[in-house]
């Protein structure tokens, strides 16, 4: 990072240090006392005459820092962010933070990491105090100094006891997909102790976009996914899908966010990535503000409740449903590593002492002829709650995770392996799961290839099943019986590979047929190439694209929300003329 930033001059605590390490890769080495905090140079002085006597004048466009953010490859990305970006951050998450001169702020983020620049601003902007805490003691000095603000990643709030820290104003949750039972955890304390004022929020938001996007407070009613909230003043989201268009509310596709907080000019020193991610807006004439747009690299959707009193959502929230590149091909069909660790943890509620769970797809590796596997990790509270479990049920903890998901999962989602993890999951210099440390576990071929073909069989058999039951062919079939009209919105998005967009539902364009040619349920109606072979949203050529071109021609709109047992309510199907 030194290198690829082109510092001229850097601090440190230790010359001895300092100087073994860099040598004469930085010019000018400034080293601190930690306890006079006096300075002395290790290294000669080097200045850089500009030639000019005024300095630089300074506007709201200027950078403010650098922060590097690590990519797919390994190697760092650096991004500059501009004053008036982190001002405009700053100012928006007040309204909903509302911190005092009196609040304590833990800075629980090393300042590498671009939540250390809300912990520090957010503070000294409002009067209030920032807390640095002592390495390794974290939740000590929570309790120690009585913080009253603390933003921090949802596993270390999973480890926290809501009752040892009656003095914390407000949580926030950020830096990693909050699990439900940890944000339940909380609010219910919150609602059963209403005097403590305690305020659960939920933080979204990349480092290309100055450290936050979005907020929402959380609310004990929910019973889903944890939402990621609204976006913050002066900043927009869009939901596009693959060319770039404005798609749906409950549609999934490709978060990207514009506004002040959206670095102007991309990644330092790369040109390539920075044309990835970065593209001007083409919603200018609407946002003139916000000439940029930046790709997150996550998908969701616009969460469809409208109404503040309906399950806790308001109008404008969004469901992040994961990372675009956690999506896997596994037994033909697309899935969302997500998604699988959303399923294990329900089974929280059968067994509370279940910790973490992380979903990771192996390649097959040609070099050993290893085939590819789709392994679950996952972790207890403490060694001994998984003994218990296991002494009390006689089964293994992997057994007991594995009748859950079979229960909860078509037969294609399911993970080939399941690992449980006695010493907890490793964790990166940001106290995230480090899923690139988690070494592919070692399997037998025989016992991959028995997995395979089981599942394979049941796929098969499942089809039959309904096949001989309902006397129709459906698309995916066996996703139709196992997942609910929410969990089959998100599979059909990304099941073939075809571009996000809203689709609709096989088994009602099913019926919709079967009305038009007045034949009975018995007979059948093969459609099971539409989804396969032609796609939802390809192309205005494609089947579906004709069958909603039709709806909306037929009564003058778009269906603001498909349905996905049946027609949406809107749509006459009998009148419906649908081009064969």
């Amino acid at each position: 990072m030194l290198t690829d930033s082109r510092c001229c001059c850097m601090m440190d605590t230790r010359s001895d240090r300092t100087s073994q390490a860099l040598g004469s890769l930085i010019e000018n080495q400034l080293v601190i006392d930690p306890v006079t905090f006096q300075a002395d140079w290790a290294t000669s002085i080097i200045i850089h005459d500009s030639g000019s006597r005024n300095p630089p004048i300074q506007t709201p466009k200027n950078a403010i820092y650098l922060k590097y953010t690590s990519g797919t490859t390994g190697k760092p990305k650096g991004i500059f962010l501009t004053h008036d970006g982190v001002a405009s951050m700053l100012m928006a998450t007040q309204m909903d933070y509302q911190v005092w001169p009196q609040d304590r702020v833990m800075l629980f983020s090393s300042i590498s990491f671009d939540a250390s620049v809300w912990h520090i601003y957010a503070a000294l902007t409002s009067g209030a105090s920032v807390v640095i805490p002592t390495h390794g003691d974290i939740l000590g000095c929570i309790s120690e100094h009585k913080i009253t603000v603390l933003d921090t990643v949802p596993s270390v709030a999973n480890m926290m006891n809501p009752a040892d820290y009656p003095h914390l104003r407000v949580l926030q949750l950020g830096a990693e997909a909050c699990p439900l039972h940890v944000a339940s955890k909380w609010t219910q304390w919150s609602k059963q102790h209403p005097e403590q004022g305690l305020v659960v929020l939920n933080s979204y938001g990349p480092t290309e976009a100055a450290v936050m996007t979005h907020i929402g407070v959380l609310q004990p009613e929910w019973t889903e996914r944890v939402s990621i909230g609204r976006t913050i003043p002066n900043m927009k989201t869009y939901i596009l899908n693959d060319r770039h268009e404005l798609i749906l509310e409950g549609a999934i596709g490709s978060i990207w966010v514009a506004g002040p907080g959206v670095s102007p000019s991309g990644y330092w020193n790369r040109p390539d990535l920075t044309s990835q991610k970065f593209a001007p807006n083409p919603f200018v004439a609407v946002h003139p503000d916000a000439p940029t747009i930046y790709d997150t690299g996550d998908i969701g959707r616009w969460i469809s409740n409208t109404s503040p009193n309906d399950n806790g959502y308001g109008c404008g929230w969004i469901d992040c449903l994961g990372r675009k590149d956690y999506q896997v091909k596994w037994n033909g069909c697309r899935i969302e590593l997500s998604y699988l660790e959303h399923v294990a943890l329900l089974f929280r509620e059968q067994d509370p002492k279940l910790s973490e769970c992380c979903a990771v797809y192996y390649p097959p590796a040609n070099e050993n002829d290893e085939p590819a596997c789709l392994v679950l990790f996952f972790t207890y509270q403490s060694a001994d709650d998984a003994t218990r479990q296991q002494r009390q049920r006689q089964h293994t903890p992997e057994d007991l995770l594995r009748q859950h998901m079979k229960s909860q999962l078509a037969a294609y989602m399911m993970p080939s392996h399941f690992k449980y993890l006695p010493n907890g999951f490793p964790r990166n210099s940001s106290d995230k799961i480090d899923r690139h440390a988690l070494s592919r576990p070692q399997i037998h071929h025989e016992e991959t290839r028995n997995t395979a073909t089981e599942t394979k069989t049941i796929i098969k058999t499942e089809q039959q099943q309904e096949w001989i039951r309902k006397g129709e062919v459906d698309a995916m079939d066996h996703v139709l019986r196992f997942t609910t009209p929410e969990q089959l919105a998100f599979i059909e998005a990304h099941a073939t590979g075809t571009a996000i967009g809203d689709p609709i539902e096989c088994s009602s364009i099913a019926q919709s047929l079967r009305r038009q040619r007045k034949v009975s349920d018995n007979n059948k109606t093969i459609i099971s190439s539409i989804k396969a072979h032609v796609g939802h949203c390809d192309t205005a050529s494609g089947f579906m694209g004709i069958v909603k071109s039709v709806m909306s021609l037929q009564h003058q709109l778009i269906p603001k929300q498909p349905d996905f047992e049946q027609l949406n309510s809107r749509i006459d199907s009998n009148d419906l003329e649908v081009l064969e």
